[in-house]
């Protein structure tokens, strides 16, 4: 009967530290607040050494900000140290030959 109690409770703590790994992973990789990707906007062309090659403009929609994001409302250690945000994903793609 005690190894039997025994195997009941080692199945329980297996089981349900299984359960806090599988729930910790799946809130883990849901996407952030800033999770929708940048992608810049082909508008015209741009004379360079190399030929013509298309000109991109990407809107990043950033400001600066020493008081907010990482320093903290009193600006942290660093209060001169400047972040930009809020947007840090940008969608790469291959500009065509």
């Amino acid at each position: 009967m005690a190894i039997r109690t025994t195997l009941v409770g080692l199945a329980c703590a297996v089981g349900g530290g299984a359960a806090v790994v599988v729930l910790t992973g799946m809130v883990l990789h849901q996407p952030g607040p800033n999770a929708s990707p940048l992608s810049a906007v082909v508008k015209g062309t741009a004379q360079t050494e190399k030929g013509t090659l298309p000109h991109a403009f990407l809107d990043l929609a950033t400001y600066p900000d020493s008081m907010a994001g990482e320093h903290g409302k009193s600006g942290g250690a660093h209060p001169d140290w400047v972040s930009y945000g809020p947007s840090t994903i940008f969608m790469s793609q291959r500009m065509p030959s």
